[in-house]
C-alpha cells in the first residue's frame, strides 16, 4: 500500500513537473478529479478500474493504429496526424 503511494506521488511529482504543456496540464486534471471518487473503493475494485482506462487507451491506441495503417494502404489521406509506432510507419 506504501508503495502504490509512492508510485502515486512519483507520477504526480512527474505530471506536474510538465505543467507547462497545456494538454499534460489537462490530462492531470483530468486524472485528478477521478480521485476523490476512487478513494471510496476498495483495493480490488480500484484495481478492476485502472484496468478498464487501460484497456480504454489501448483500444484507442488501437483503432488509430489501424486508421493510420488503412490510410496508408489506401494511399487515402487526411490531415489527421497519424501516430509513429514501431509496427506501422505511419508519416
Amino acid at each position: 500500500m506504501e508503495c502504490e503511494r509512492k508510485k502515486i506521488l512519483l507520477v504526480e511529482q512527474k505530471i506536474a513537473s510538465n505543467n507547462d504543456q497545456p494538454e499534460k496540464r489537462d490530462d492531470y486534471h483530468f486524472f485528478m478529479s477521478l480521485q476523490p471518487q476512487m478513494k471510496q473503493f476498495s483495493e480490488l475494485l480500484k484495481l478492476r478500474i485502472r484496468n478498464k482506462i487501460t484497456q480504454v487507451i489501448i483500444d484507442e491506441a488501437e483503432r488509430m493504429q489501424f486508421s493510420c495503417h488503412q490510410r496508408r494502404v489506401t494511399g487515402w489521406s487526411t490531415t489527421a496526424r497519424c501516430p509513429t509506432n514501431d509496427f506501422i510507419p505511419c508519416k
